[in-house]
């Protein structure tokens, strides 16, 4: 069957302007990008998938990366890079066919992005499939929680200011012989409940922090000074990239969480106890970047 546009010819300039910054140019953008930087990721490398700011990325080696980027002038620039631990297979679970794919003049890379849907690879289990989905939501966020982590003694300082408070902990980790793989069907059934429970707490957990640290930003944006100096405007502009790089972070997290619960009766227990004990530990770093926030926001609010 013919279309209208199979008998015109259009100018290629006027095609690119309805391109330009769209998702397919931004594809196609990062995935140049991948295969200039073999020094980041290796060689032969090949982009799994796009997200705002984060990138999933394989090499020919079978590894797989999340990295952070931005776009400036046309280019991409690759900012933080975590490896992913995805389930493997092995060629006993692979039908002949599956297997040739790999001989047939593609790159590992491709033959596995090939194989990825495809019905001769071994199915992952739910549980499984909630791991890798963390990795990669716990691979965004590189850059309030390397602050975090790197700066121990300060961040302390906060998790204990009067004028905040005791950090209110309500959440931890307490499920992990649901998920261990021990543990009877009958069983897990019996602690849905309590692990919905639990989970609903963590969620509401986190979206009181969601509320106050966009209170706190929000008041912060509306006190900053116009007669700002230049090495002021350095140290905001770090401060902005943290908090805004922390409520993005949060807001995933949050999200992933909520829909969690939302579909708590036909998620696996394990998975709902692996999702809560996994988002559970971050907890408190969590507590800790809202409180960095919000004590900078309200010093600018008493100015």
């Amino acid at each position: 069957m013919k279309h209208a546009h199979d008998r015109m010819m259009f100018e290629a300039k006027e095609l690119q302007k309805l391109v330009e910054n769209s998702y397919e140019d931004l594809m196609t953008k990062v995935d140049n990008a991948i295969a200039e930087s073999e020094d980041v990721f290796g060689k032969d490398a090949t982009l799994l998938a796009t997200y705002p700011n984060r990138a999933i990325v394989i090499n020919e080696n079978g590894k797989v990366f999340a990295v952070d980027y931005v776009v400036g002038h046309g280019h991409v620039k690759f900012g933080n890079k975590k490896e992913l631990s995805v389930p493997t297979i092995n060629q006993d679970n692979i039908a002949k066919k599956a297997v040739d794919s790999f001989f047939d003049g593609n790159s590992l890379a491709e033959g596995l992005k090939g194989l990825a849907s495809s019905s001769f690879v071994k199915q992952p289990t739910p549980l499984e499939e909630v791991s890798t989905k963390l990795d990669i939501l716990f691979s965004g966020g590189m850059l309030w929680r390397g602050f975090v982590k790197d700066n121990p003694s300060q961040m302390a300082q906060f998790a204990f200011d009067p004028k905040f408070g005791t950090p209110k902990i309500e959440v931890e980790a307490k499920f992990d012989q649901l998920y261990d793989g021990m543990t009877e069907d009958e069983e897990l059934e019996a602690n849905r409940e309590e692990v919905v429970a639990s989970l609903t707490k963590v969620s509401e957990r986190l979206n009181k922090l969601f509320a106050k640290v966009r209170e706190s930003y929000k008041a912060y944006k509306n006190n900053l000074p116009s007669d700002k100096t230049e090495d002021e405007s350095a140290v905001l502009k770090h401060f902005e990239s943290f908090s805004e790089d922390y409520i993005e972070d949060l807001e995933r997290v949050f999200e992933f969480v909520s829909e969690s619960v939302q579909d708590s009766e036909s998620n696996c227990v394990a998975c709902l106890a692996f999702v809560h004990d996994e988002v559970a530990k971050r907890v408190t770093e969590l507590e800790l970047g809202e409180r960095l926030i919000r004590k900078v926001s309200t010093e600018f609010a008493q100015q």
